[in-house]
């Protein structure tokens, strides 16, 4: 482990979701076996891409190689990276773009490009619709913590996490421990209720 001391995060950075712990394992192998090939990127002091190789140079006790951020639009230089080199799925990018809307003033706001999205705009960015954004914003303002985790990390749909947005935390994690079948056919039985509920009304 590295004495090198780990610099914190920039919040564009922490956007997409760190790699899980199979990915980083061989990310760390390639990294001891090849070097880092790629410099972090900084701006005012804080990682703006880069937040898996500089855990991987800390294990591997490496003094990572930065280089300081000179554009005009970081949010732009951070959604290009990722999407570049990520597989995410829709619910992933529209969970992403929710928070893009969402996104309060202040966050770098002197240099940290247009993050206050508009949906449209925000669903542009993410190649996602309009329809999946409205739908993640509910979930983020509306769910659980650890549903919004879940579809963050890509073990939940938007299109279950909506059904199951009004559920409270606790019956949320016992439904991903149970798995993906208990996960979907919850979120099954919750959009017939509603429907049920509407039709009555």
């Amino acid at each position: 482990m590295s004495d090198y001391p780990a610099i914190p995060l920039h919040p564009l950075c922490t956007l997409f979701p760190a790699m899980d712990k199979e990915t980083f394992a061989a990310f760390v192998q390639d990294v001891a076996d090849i070097g880092q090939r790629e410099p972090i990127v900084t701006l005012d002091g804080q990682v703006l891409d880069g937040r898996n190789r500089q855990a991987a140079c800390a294990e591997l006790g490496l003094v990572a190689d930065l280089v300081e951020y000179d554009g005009e639009d970081p949010l732009a230089f951070v959604l290009s990276k990722n999407l570049a080199r990520r597989h995410l799925s829709e619910s992933q990018r529209a969970m992403i773009a929710a928070q893009l809307v969402n996104w309060e003033k202040g966050v770098n706001q002197h240099n940290s490009g247009s993050a206050n999205l508009q949906t449209r705009q925000a669903a542009r960015a993410l190649s996602i619709s309009e329809r999946a954004v409205a739908a993640a914003r509910a979930i983020r303002r509306e769910g659980a913590a650890s549903l919004v985790d879940a579809i963050r990390d890509g073990r939940v749909t938007v299109h279950s996490g909506s059904a199951l947005k009004s559920l409270p935390d606790a019956d949320v994690q016992r439904l991903l421990k149970a798995g993906d079948r208990a996960v979907m056919d919850t979120a099954k039985v919750l959009r017939t209720e509603k429907m049920r509920a509407s039709r009555e009304n």
